[in-house]
């Protein structure tokens, strides 16, 4: 009876949730003449919860986040890594929230400067333990078209959440590997999610025609995930 109730116990602890997992996502691809512009959750954000928070900018007009409000205290990704702005005339930023209150629906994302025409997406996720930083990166290749390698990342945690963003020409259709949370191509831009991961690969982007693609990426790990050890007594 003691190995069957240890063999269940086992089976339950297994099938429990470890790690980072996706709750959703918000979008915004009107973002006009202005410094502020809201993505609107449909459910609201959950307490002690993971934001992300990218503002994508189209045309000549280099542009930096300030802020992302409206879920907690915001931090912002390091210029030196998850700012872009090139010879594709797109610009990549981000900011995050390592630990959101609850009952937020409406974020805004604040940059440096209006712009005529951005775009921003915001993420949550649920972690099952503390989250930090890790690592961002961005780049900018003009001369790729239709098949585009995406940023890579060299992780120092064995469970991360990677969140990619690109934006290029003219539209982002899809991306090769785990980035199924969420699978977040709107607008012709893409945003999308790996959870749980230990690698910081690139993955591929698919694009609808040539042009140049700027890329993002930032990784955050989770102190709460890992497999869990089975140990037979």
């Amino acid at each position: 009876m003691k190995r069957i109730l240890l063999a269940l116990t086992i089976l339950a602890l297994a099938s429990a949730s470890f790690g980072m997992s996706f709750v959703q996502i918000a979008t915004n691809a009107a973002c006009t003449n202005a410094t502020t512009c809201v993505a609107t959750f449909s459910s609201p954000t959950g307490a002690g919860h993971l934001i992300v928070c990218y503002q994508l900018g189209f045309g000549a007009n280099n542009r930096t986040v300030v802020s992302c409000t409206g879920a907690g205290t915001s931090a912002l990704c390091p210029t030196s890594e998850c700012h872009v702005f090139g010879a594709t005339n797109y610009n990549i930023d981000a900011a995050y929230v390592l630990s959101s209150t609850s009952g937020n629906t409406a974020i805004t994302v604040t940059i440096n400067s209006a712009n005529p025409s951005w775009a921003i997406a915001v993420l949550e996720y649920a972690p099952s333990g503390t989250v930090t930083y890790d690592k961002g990166g961005a780049s900018v290749n003009a001369s790729c078209t239709t098949s585009c390698v995406g940023q890579a990342l060299t992780l120092t945690g064995t469970n991360d959440t990677i969140v990619q963003a690109a934006v290029g020409g003219p539209n982002v259709t899809a991306i090769s590997g785990c980035y199924t949370n969420p699978n977040g191509i709107f607008s012709g831009i893409g945003m999308n999610g790996c959870v749980n991961t230990s690698s910081g690969t690139a993955p591929t982007w698919t694009l609808s025609a040539g042009g140049g693609i700027a890329l993002g990426a930032i990784a955050f790990k989770d102190a709460g995930g890992g497999k869990l050890p089975i140990v037979f007594q």
